[in-house]
């Protein structure tokens, strides 16, 4: 449950939410830029999550937790990186979005 959820949060940030502002015809310029500066972080993000989950998901391999305390202490720091910059995207949002 938690490989599946790990999963569905970086993919929807990777792939639905940063995606459809980035080809948004109406976006900001300058959210333009920030998104072009923050993209690779998210990228490098979403490929930890899909390595822990092949790594951790054990519904078609043996699963050997010898290295799990080590990968999720890992996975949690690349995380709270990513909170950070999406973060920075959500400000530049609020800013730029009627109340």
């Amino acid at each position: 449950e938690f490989c599946q959820s790990l999963i569905d949060y970086t993919a929807f940030g990777h792939f639905e939410m940063l995606r459809d502002f980035a080809e948004s015809p109406d976006g900001v310029p300058r959210a333009k830029r920030l998104l072009e500066q923050v993209y690779p972080g998210i990228s490098e993000t979403t490929a930890a999550a899909v390595a822990f989950n092949d790594r951790y998901d054990a519904s078609d391999h043996a699963l050997n937790l010898d290295h799990l305390p080590r990968d999720l202490s890992l996975l949690g720091e690349r995380i709270a990186a990513r909170i950070e910059l999406e973060d920075r995207v959500l400000r530049l949002l609020l800013e730029h979005c009627p109340q």
